[in-house]
């Protein structure tokens, strides 16, 4: 499976709460005096997905907390298993964060490699 074929198959399965319940009215001004409008639950869907990355590495680091600090000398494939569907989460919710910025995932990964 391509990034591509990946990010079009995620789109499938996203669904978004409907935000604009959360931020009413639709158009206020922020703490530093700036004006603000939620037209669209397009417009912030990024947020849920990068809450979601930080969710999911914090997971992550749970998880391998208790190899730091010596509550576990090995990782168990239970262990494995859940930090399998963890890096999965987050490559959905990566997948997710770049479709909501209109970005691709194909173009991302190839541009981190031009960089290194």
């Amino acid at each position: 499976m391509t990034f591509k074929e990946y990010q079009e198959q995620v789109k499938t399965t996203t669904k978004y709460p409907m935000i604009q319940a959360v931020f009413e009215p639709d158009e206020g001004i922020d703490d530093l005096g700036n004006t603000y409008s939620v037209s669209t639950i397009k417009d912030i869907n990024f947020i849920y997905s990068a809450m979601g990355l930080s969710g999911e590495i914090g997971n992550i680091n749970e998880i391998l907390e208790r190899y730091v600090y010596g509550k576990d000398k090995n990782i168990s494939e239970e262990h494995k298993q859940d930090l399998s569907d963890r890096i999965g989460n987050i490559l959905w919710h990566l997948s997710e964060l770049s479709s909501s910025l209109n970005m691709s995932l194909e173009d991302i990964a190839e541009n981190n490699i031009k960089r290194k």
